[in-house]
């Protein structure tokens, strides 16, 4: 898994510690303008209990919505910040729903890719 962090989030260098605390390391950065909300972003082989556990990490951080992003370019890669614009809102009932231990990663795509239709409209 690549983990990429926009650090035109203001609070990057938080969020880089509390990462780091967890034990993960951050592979790459990118950004040049503060995205409109703070997403994180997951394509496609990427395991739910790491999604999983940078919820838990990031939600103290003030994470706002998620979005799958498919395709091979995505494979096992993790946007902290993305800048996508179709996104699942973070509602509580959402988290709750992502957060299960038993949640398998074709429902965890479900969930989200059917939040984020239903959130565009």
């Amino acid at each position: 898994m690549s983990i990429e962090l926009n650090t035109s989030l203001t609070n990057s260098q938080a969020i880089n510690a509390a990462l780091t605390n967890a034990g993960i390391n951050i592979d790459k950065t990118y950004g040049n303008d503060k995205p409109k909300k703070f997403v994180l972003a997951f394509g496609p082989n990427v395991r739910v209990g790491n999604i999983q556990l940078l919820l838990q990490i990031l939600e103290s951080e003030g994470l706002q919505a998620i979005r799958y992003a498919s395709g091979s370019i995505h494979d096992r890669r993790v946007y902290i910040g993305s800048y996508a614009e179709s996104v699942a809102v973070l509602d509580a009932q959402l988290k709750m729903r992502l957060l299960d231990t038993s949640l398998s990663e074709s429902v965890l795509i479900a969930l989200v890719t059917t939040r984020m239709k239903e959130d565009e409209s």
